[in-house]
């Protein structure tokens, strides 16, 4: 099967000339914007601008992997975009994320700033070094999709069983608060289970969605119902699991795969088409009023709980702890600019005066407990070092590059972010060969995008998430293998 994709994103037709169009106006807008505002060197803030805007540019046209893809964009919209909306283009001070005793002045803003660039720079790098070790892309179909010879027997059954399974331990976690974000369980099982449970709500039923939707795609079978299914498992694990992004990122990379490679999978009809993004929209709206109301339930009591917050900083914005309304602007301006993480934990690690390397090592090897608060919510002055652990586990993310500026140097930073960039596209690269599933690979890449993006808070935890992916990317694989397969044939054969 050969692909006929174009060699950029931007280029494809469903992207439209005025999007673009409109998108480089606003650009150019805040830029503006931000240019004229900024208190520091106006040197330092062109070359943040061009920085970032190059390292989103190199994701969008040629990102060769959907980890780079999506890191890029989670890093433009955590630094250049949220610190220019958000606090130039303002004109006041509105993170609701702490940042310590950071002081608003000329060397203090270009020095976190600086921080910034490098370990932006350091992305880049880490994307021309992958280009030259040519292991190639995984953004585009490249053979054919041979599904499991069993598959199309037992198919209905497996995305029925499926669908059940995600409905079934939504609602459980929901009435039960097996594993909840933000909240404590209210209902302990016996080891791993709510561990487990988070993971099929957060990561393992999205992935085995993007399993059985390859498998159909390589049988040829119209993917209308499929991509509803998706929908559908994407708004009860979001809704069940309190957390609004979660539907976002199962949805829109296995759609973004579809759509870059939909010249050599599929052909739907038009009016499919505009139902399902129609469906999609209102799915996405119901579950952020959903979850919204939700977490007022849940999270209001928080408020009470803090036993004082007159120590804070004065910079330090008090509207996250006022807020338990969710119909607002305020709900909209989290959603859309303050939702993203980055610039906060550059600017409260970069006025900590003790980072150090033995800092860094600490934080990065530490273990999370109730009674252990984060070094980060110390650093930055976080009011969630207040609340209750034996209810809640709400926390302060600095980001992959605060958190590597731990060490007070700025080579951590750039050697951090070109490691963990280069080992997340190489790792994607082998989920690729392993499954040949490249919406599996745009599931992989956002969620690994996504842990560096928000890296920080006892970071040794991820590797428990990490390995429940690659064992499920193994038993694909397994199952996907010829010698499987020959196994099921000669167990029918002796059957029959």
């Amino acid at each position: 099967m050969q692909v006929k994709t174009s060699s950029t994103l931007l280029s494809a037709p469903f992207s439209p000339k005025l999007g673009v169009w409109i998108a480089l106006a606003v650009f150019a807008f805040l830029f503006t914007a931000g240019f004229i505002g900024y208190i520091g060197s106006k040197f330092i803030y062109l070359l943040f601008t061009v920085s970032f805007s190059t390292l989103l540019l190199s994701g969008i046209y040629y990102p060769s992997t959907y980890s780079y893809l999506f890191l890029t964009i989670f890093l433009w919209l955590g630094f250049w975009f949220k610190f220019t909306a958000n606090f130039l283009l303002l004109g006041y001070f509105p993170f609701e994320e702490p940042v310590g005793y950071f002081l608003e002045s000329a060397s203090g803003w270009d020095h976190a700033l600086w921080i910034a660039i490098a370990g932006s720079t350091a992305v880049m790098f880490a994307r021309l070094l992958y280009k030259f070790t040519k292991f190639g892309s995984t953004v585009a179909i490249r053979k054919k999709i041979i599904p499991p010879i069993w598959y199309s027997r037992f198919r209905s059954w497996l995305w029925m069983i499926l669908i059940a399974s995600i409905i079934g331990l939504a609602l459980l976690n929901g009435i039960y608060g097996i594993q909840q974000s933000g909240l404590v369980p209210r209902t302990r099982l016996y080891w791993p289970l709510n561990a487990v449970t988070y993971w099929l709500l957060s990561t393992g039923f999205s992935m085995a969605a993007a399993t059985f939707l390859w498998w159909d795609i390589g049988l040829r079978k119209n993917l209308v119902i499929p991509v509803y299914a998706i929908l559908v498992e994407a708004l009860f694990s979001t809704v069940s699991l309190l957390s609004r992004s979660v539907y976002l990122f199962h949805v829109i990379p296995q759609l973004l795969a579809l759509i870059v490679n939909r010249g050599s999978i599929f052909s739907m009809h038009k009016k499919n088409a505009i139902l399902i993004v129609i469906v999609f929209f209102i799915l996405f709206v119901g579950s952020v009023i959903s979850v919204s109301l939700l977490r007022d339930v849940y999270y209001s009591p928080k408020i009470g709980s803090i036993a004082s917050i007159d120590k804070l900083p004065a910079s330090y914005s008090k509207n996250e702890l006022a807020a338990t309304s969710s119909i607002r602007l305020k709900l909209l301006h989290q959603l859309i600019i303050n939702r993203w993480i980055g610039i906060e934990g550059v600017l409260a690690v970069s006025s900590y005066p003790k980072k150090s390397p033995a800092l860094f090592f600490n934080a990065l090897m530490v273990q999370s407990s109730i009674d252990n608060v984060d070094v980060y919510q110390k650093i930055s002055n976080s009011a969630y070092q207040e609340v209750d652990g034996s209810k809640y586990q709400f926390a302060s993310l600095p980001g992959a590059t605060a958190f590597l500026y731990y060490s007070g140097s700025a080579w951590y930073v750039i050697f951090g972010m070109f490691f963990l960039t280069f080992v997340a596209m190489c790792s994607e690269r082998l989920v690729l060969l392993m499954t040949g599933n490249v919406t599996l690979c745009a599931l992989y890449g956002v969620n690994v995008a996504n842990a560096i993006a928000q890296l920080g808070v006892t970071p040794r935890q991820l590797v428990p998430h990490l390995g429940m992916i690659a064992a499920t990317v193994v038993i694909i694989w397994v199952i996907q293998s010829a010698m499987f397969n020959r196994f099921v044939t000669h167990a029918w054969r002796g059957k029959s």
